[in-house]
């Protein structure tokens, strides 16, 4: 994984109901490069997925092996 997929998932362990505008925030990028930097983390097997309603919700990290 990249170090920006890392300091992802970093964001969400720490953070769990963190919303997308807030992890654009923190990593410097706009909400649609964090949502394309989630889907090629979900292509490598990593599942970032939203438990719960969207604004009191948390995240949940999911590794599936190949």
């Amino acid at each position: 994984m990249t170090e920006v997929q890392c300091n992802l998932l970093s964001l969400i362990i720490t953070m769990p109901s963190i919303t997308f505008s807030k992890m654009a925030e923190e990593l410097n990028l706009t909400i649609d490069q964090v949502r394309t930097l989630r889907k090629k983390m979900e292509n490598k097997g990593v599942f970032i997925c939203r438990k719960g309603a969207t604004k009191k919700g948390i995240w949940e990290i999911k590794f599936e092996r190949p």
